[in-house]
């Protein structure tokens, strides 16, 4: 394949990948049905894409030409967008999928890190432990109420509310000293925040009369918020005077109101995730307020375009 690049990418070192995959998977589900090369560390878990090599980038000032594409064929206008901050349970760590922000509780080499999205919790804990039949534990309290779950390394999961909630859509994965939990706010009493006094996570050697291997808990209360993943990355790109811009937003939740904005004057508010600046003369800075249909709300910065 002959590619053309957008002109817009920033300087620096791009890596590139290939995914070839049954179906047309949405950002929200990226990561589903792909071809897995049977090379060595060449598969990025988020993605569901093979690592080939990188391209190098360099600076320009120039008008650029901004589609992407197959060389002879259409193109089409580019955009960038991102799957970091979005968390994919399966016990690695992706680029950008935890970050020092996302610490909740650290003890040495321990490291403990939450978020969420508008229906589930994320844990993810960085424990060297070296248990032979390794059983990982969260738990966690609130108003004198406690949850407690565990995942054996063969599967067998164990939640003392399961009679009353039940534990389906729970998922834990983990590899060598980390591991992931995607616990959904209903097994823990919560819709979009509440505040837990207490969490904490603990490994167990089932193979060694199920002894303590690591464990680590907060030292003060955390506040669970309801977050939701905008795909869009940043774009600071460049056009001719009295060119357009355009744009639509996408993310991992049902958008019900986007409110636009260009250098913070507000430019166009309705349902429409679409956003197209015509006749641009000067620069400027386009940014939108995103609602979702559950109410989480969320600012970001679209683009910053330079007319020349």
């Amino acid at each position: 394949m002959n590619l053309k690049l957008p002109a817009f990418l920033e300087a620096g070192e791009w890596k590139i990948y290939f995914k070839s995959s049954i179906g047309v998977d949405g950002f929200s589900q990226y990561g589903f049905r792909s071809i897995r090369f049977a090379s060595n560390d060449v598969w990025n878990e988020s993605l569901d894409a093979n690592y080939l090599g990188y391209v190098e980038i360099t600076e320009s000032n120039a008008v650029g030409d901004n589609t992407f594409g197959e060389v002879g064929k259409d193109m089409q206008y580019a955009h960038l967008y991102s799957l970091g901050g979005k968390v994919v349970a399966d016990g690695q760590i992706s680029d950008g999928e935890w970050t020092e922000d996302d610490i909740i509780a650290e003890n040495g080499q321990y490291k403990l890190y939450a978020k969420a999205d508008e229906e589930n919790l994320y844990i993810m804990a960085d424990m060297p432990h070296n248990a032979k039949s390794p059983v990982f534990n969260f738990s966690a309290k609130k108003d004198g109420k406690s949850y407690w779950l565990y995942q054996q390394s063969n599967g067998f999961i164990y939640f003392n509310h399961d009679n009353e909630k039940g534990h389906s859509g729970m998922i834990m994965r983990y590899s060598d000293n980390l591991f992931e939990f995607k616990i959904p706010f209903y097994m823990l009493d919560i819709d979009s925040s509440l505040q837990f006094s207490e969490i904490s996570v603990n490994v167990q050697d089932s193979g060694d009369g199920w002894k303590s291997t690591g464990n680590i808990k907060t030292t003060e209360s955390y506040t669970v918020t309801a977050d939701f993943t905008v795909f869009n990355s940043f774009e600071k790109l460049t056009v001719s005077k009295g060119g357009a811009y355009e744009t639509e937003l996408a993310a991992d939740a049902d958008i019900a109101n986007v409110v636009w904005y260009v250098d913070g004057v507000e430019m166009q508010n309705g349902n429409s995730a679409y956003f197209k600046l015509e006749n641009i003369e000067n620069d400027c800075t386009v940014s939108a307020k995103i609602i979702t249909v559950n109410g989480t709300v969320k600012e970001i910065t679209v683009a910053e375009i330079k007319s020349l």
